[in-house]
């Protein structure tokens, strides 16, 4: 069983890092794309702010895909995502045409804020004593 649960952690956690290194090496191949999604929502120093979000994006990926700090790191990138989703996703604040759209971004983000929280929750199986 512990066996089991070691993998299935390891899958997981896997899946989560490579979801957020994806997600912040695409935000460096369209920092215009993602300066001008930042800029439209409002908030200051586009350019910044969006090398800002590809850069932490990558760093906790390799955190958490490295067990680095494993529990700091998945809060923290919960954290981040929470309060990203907070200021990128306010979908009830938007044109009905798109409130569908972003809420479903906003959902997805809820789940994977989730599979942090567990992570960081639980923290490494690999290093718990057998």
């Amino acid at each position: 069983m512990q066996t089991c649960h070691r993998k299935l952690s390891l899958a997981g956690r896997t899946l989560i890092a490579v979801m957020l290194g994806v997600s912040g090496l695409a935000k460096y191949a369209s920092i215009d794309f993602t300066a001008g999604y930042v800029a439209s929502e409002g908030l200051p120093l586009d350019t910044p702010y969006a090398l800002l979000l590809g850069s932490l994006e990558l760093a906790l990926g390799v955190a958490i895909g490295a067990g680095f700090k494993l529990r700091a790191s998945a809060l923290l990138a919960a954290v981040y995502l929470f309060a990203l989703n907070l200021a990128l996703h306010r979908f009830l604040s938007v044109a009905p045409e798109f409130q569908f759209a972003q809420q479903i971004l906003f959902m997805k983000n809820l789940s994977i804020i989730g599979g942090l929280l567990f992570v960081a929750g639980s923290g490494s199986p690999e290093r718990r004593p057998r």
